[in-house]
């Protein structure tokens, strides 16, 4: 217990290239220290090398120990979380990338004190007040089922695009209400990142369709997963003549109704107007 509570959980561990051999434990603590900073840096990227002695790095006076620090997987998470406060940028963008990856694998037999104490750093990372560290995070989240739902929401509703966008678009955590929400104060990119969410629900596409935004409008269309019900169809068809990229797309929908057929049938051009017989050809529905 005491290991797994100090260090990190067993894994293959891998020899970042350059660093050389692992000096014996009396060694690398003398180099922790007393070494030259090339001697600090390389000590801090074994990977197998003991928690205690990454521990004591993770408060070296030279930031590029504490970045390799940071890096290492094998760094135990007491000292991860005093790195999510280091004032140095690139340690916390390492610390987010590493803690990013390693959260989603986190299974459900794993020790309690282990997940407990990674995400008390993700919560602190997700909360930086830089907005990289913030991305990162995001960017390593977003397909992520596994953590508490109300990050995956606070980088969702982050003042930075860059931050929100990535759960926006894939996140499973997000619910049609959290989208909704979203779709009703958003405009511009967090828009179109949520048109293009797989398996968009229809309550989703019809709050995204009364916003009237045309480039999100269009990414629906193209959406082929998304479930545009009729209304909302009926709608796009009303405003499609004029909205010249939206008629491809609605052209190879599948499943349009007549109404929309009949109607976008009025104004595509000679080429989709050929494919959209094409593919409906067979449709008794269509036939007076």
């Amino acid at each position: 217990m005491l290991n797994w509570v100090f260090g990190k959980r067993d894994r293959k561990k891998r020899k970042k290239p350059g660093i050389g051999k692992k000096p014996p434990y009396e060694k690398a603590r003398e180099i922790a220290g007393k070494g030259s900073r090339a001697q600090r840096r390389k000590l801090a990227a074994h990977e197998e090398m003991e928690p205690e002695v990454l521990y004591f790095l993770a408060d070296d006076d030279d930031e590029g120990v504490r970045v390799e620090v940071a890096e290492n997987a094998g760094t135990p998470l007491q000292a991860d979380i005093i790195l999510a406060g280091d004032g140095a940028e690139e340690v916390r963008c390492e610390l987010a990338r590493k803690i990013g990856r390693m959260v989603p694998g986190l299974g459900p037999d794993e020790n309690k004190t282990l997940v407990e104490m990674a995400i008390e750093v993700l919560e602190i990372l997700a909360k930086d007040e830089l907005p990289r560290v913030r991305a990162i995070i995001s960017e390593e989240l977003k397909h992520a089922g596994n953590v508490p739902a109300e990050i995956i929401q606070r980088l969702a509703d982050d003042l930075e695009d860059i931050v929100a966008v990535p759960v926006l678009e894939y996140s499973p955590l997000l619910n049609e209400s959290d989208l909704k929400q979203i779709v009703a104060r958003g405009a511009g990119l967090r828009m179109l990142a949520i048109a293009r969410r797989r398996e968009l629900p229809e309550i989703v596409v019809d709050a995204i369709v009364e916003k009237d935004d045309p480039d999100a409008i269009q990414e629906v269309l193209e959406n082929d997963s998304a479930e545009i019900g009729d209304r909302s169809m009926d709608i796009i068809a009303e405003r499609a003549e004029e909205n010249t990229g939206w008629h491809r797309p609605m052209v190879f929908r599948d499943d349009l109704p007549v109404r929309t057929i009949r109607r976008i049938a009025s104004f595509v051009n000679a080429a989709l107007m050929e494919a959209l017989i094409e593919r409906n050809s067979t449709r008794k529905d269509l036939v007076e």
